[in-house]
Parts: C-alpha cells; sequence; structure tokens
C-alpha cells in the first residue's frame, strides 16, 4: 500500500511541476499574445488591463507552487514513515530474537545398541521456555524408514535457565546403522511458539550417540 501511495504521489509532482514549468514560461508568451491580438484586432481586445491579467497569472503561479509544495511535504512525510515503520519492525524482530530460549541437548546415557536413549534438554539463556513438548519421536534406517516410532509425547510446563527438561526412551536396540528424529514447540515469554528438531545417528555403528538441536521454520 505504501508503494503504490509513493508512485502516485511521485506521478501528481510530477504532472504539478510540468504544469509549474508551462505557467512560467508560457504563461507570459500567451499573456503577451493576447494582449498584442487585442491591439491588432478590436473585436477580440481583452475586457481587462495589463494588472489584472498579471494579478491573475500571479495568483496562479501561487497556486502552482503551494499545491506542489504541499505534494512534497506529504511526500517526504510518507517517505519519513515508512522508514519509521521498518526501524520498528526491526526492533521488535530483534527483541523477539533476544528473548527467545535456545536449547542444548546433554546425553545422560543408553544402553546397548543405543536402546533406551535417555538425555536431557537445557535451557542455555535466561529467558524461560513454557509449554514445552516434544513429539514425533522415531528412528529411521538408511533409506529413511521408519523403524521405531515412540507412542508418547514428552511434556514439560517451563523450563529455566540452565535447568533441563528429562526424557527417557523405551526404543529397542539399533542393530543398524539409523538416525533417531523428533520434534520439539516452545513458547517464549511473548507466547511465540518456536519449532525445533533433534537429531542424532544411532545404531551400532555411531558411537557415542550425540543429539543436536535446531530450530526449524514451521511455515
Amino acid at each position: 500500500m505504501m508503494i503504490k501511495i509513493d508512485k502516485e504521489l511521485k506521478k501528481s509532482f510530477r504532472i504539478g511541476l510540468l504544469l509549474l514549468i508551462i505557467g512560467i514560461f508560457i504563461g507570459p508568451v500567451l499573456i503577451h499574445y493576447m494582449y498584442w491580438l487585442g491591439e491588432k484586432y478590436p473585436f477580440i481586445k481583452v475586457a481587462w488591463d495589463e494588472k489584472d491579467m498579471l494579478a491573475y497569472y500571479g495568483a496562479v503561479l501561487s497556486f502552482l507552487g503551494t499545491t506542489i509544495l504541499g505534494a512534497l511535504t506529504l511526500y517526504q512525510n510518507k517517505s519519513i514513515q515508512a522508514e519509521a515503520d521498518k526501524r520498528v519492525k526491526l526492533i521488535e524482530e530483534r527483541e523477539l530474537i533476544s528473548n527467545m530460549p535456545k536449547f542444548l541437548v546433554k546425553m545422560c546415557g543408553y544402553s546397548g545398541k543405543s536402546s533406551k536413549i535417555n538425555f536431557e534438554i537445557e535451557n542455555v539463556t535466561q529467558n524461560m521456555a513454557s509449554e514445552v513438548i516434544l513429539y514425533d519421536i522415531h528412528i529411521e534406517d538408511s533409506s529413511k524408514t521408519v523403524i521405531w516410532k515412540e507412542g508418547r509425547n514428552f511434556t514439560c510446563s517451563a523450563i529455566y535457565y540452565s535447568k533441563g527438561f528429562n526424557v527417557k526412551l523405551n526404543n529397542p536396540e539399533i542393530k543398524e546403522d539409523a538416525v533417531i528424529l523428533m520434534k520439539m514447540d516452545a513458547c517464549d515469554k511473548y507466547d511465540e511458539v518456536h519449532t525445533y528438531e533433534i537429531k542424532g545417528k544411532c545404531g551400532l555403528y555411531n558411537l557415542p550417540l550425540i543429539l543436536k538441536i535446531t530450530e526449524i521454520d514451521e511455515e
């Protein structure tokens, strides 16, 4: 919408500038020509004298100048407002980022062949995370076929700074090269929901097991 208004203002400014140029350079010529015709052909002699014509011409130029100045002022105000809106949006985005919780996944242990994985999701910022839910927990083989899926979701009402949320899976032994995947949602203090992916290689040939967490865009 702002871009459309700016284009209209620019178009109006060009038209006004063109009219002003015509008034300045063409106006005196026309006035002079009209008086010349009046002297040569009495039947078209103008009913006003030179002072009246010049006063009218001055009023027209004053009107055009005021109109163009007003259009320039309006355009400048719109440009300033657009820049101010951009700055406000940037500040809001930075505020959201600075108050977004960040996490680290710490391994607490697992049994043979990556069975019964136990880990902790730790909040490494001073921003509290609330309504945390861990879901879509599954293990895929090298062909991305799901070979095990956790039937439960894990929830936590809040994770404070340097505190953790412990998760104990009941997965069986993984006897092949595989990847464990899961997603997590958490709200920041503005109740904005952030979605994360937790991923790590597991199985017979992937020891020690390391899980990494990354924020993802769900849009």
